[in-house]
């Protein structure tokens, strides 16, 4: 063989090497947009969690007085919640909490009896118990793709295209 073809055959192998590494990173980042993307629906229900919380805790103070110490403690926290927007993976923490603040606002129920009988609250606490069905369900597809993005990333290939490009795993929503 002569020299020219040497050096196509050369040049053809980087070439198949260096598609084969863009194929390879291309997938990884398409798993990862994956589950950046089933992050956003945790946030985006996360928010509207925030608004029924915000919601009900308007209700409250209008129509329980004696409540404003449970009602500033409330509102401290869904202040805290706002914070979500960043969707940086150390939200998991504070998105997990605001079903805490639910289940206090569904408690009342216990202490105000007459609260069963108010249309209004009725409805905010069945939005809010809707808002939790869609978190949950948004989370455990999260987790999914969590699993499949991280199981995917740590084949050996991949996980030396992730150590070059310093591509995280994700935490997982539930442990």
């Amino acid at each position: 063989m002569g020299k020219f073809t040497i050096l196509i055959i050369i040049f053809g192998l980087i070439t198949l090497l260096f598609l084969l590494v863009i194929f390879l990173v291309n997938n990884l980042l398409l798993r990862k947009r994956k589950v950046d993307f089933q992050f956003s629906s945790i946030i985006k229900y996360t928010k509207e969690r925030i608004e029924l919380l915000e919601q009900i805790s308007i209700f409250i103070k209008e129509n329980l007085k004696d409540e404003t110490n449970f009602l500033n403690n409330i509102n401290k926290t869904n202040t805290s919640l706002k914070k979500i927007t960043d969707s940086s993976k150390d939200s998991l923490k504070e998105i997990k909490n605001s079903n805490k603040i639910l289940q206090k606002f569904i408690a009342l129920i216990e202490i105000y009896p007459i609260l069963n009988k108010n249309d209004l609250y009725n409805t905010l606490i069945k939005d809010a118990k809707i808002n939790e069905e869609r978190i949950v369900y948004a989370a455990e597809s999260y987790d999914k793709e969590v699993k499949i993005y991280n199981d995917y990333k740590q084949t050996k290939i991949n996980s030396i295209i992730s150590k070059l490009f310093k591509i995280k795993d994700y935490e997982y929503y539930n442990k």
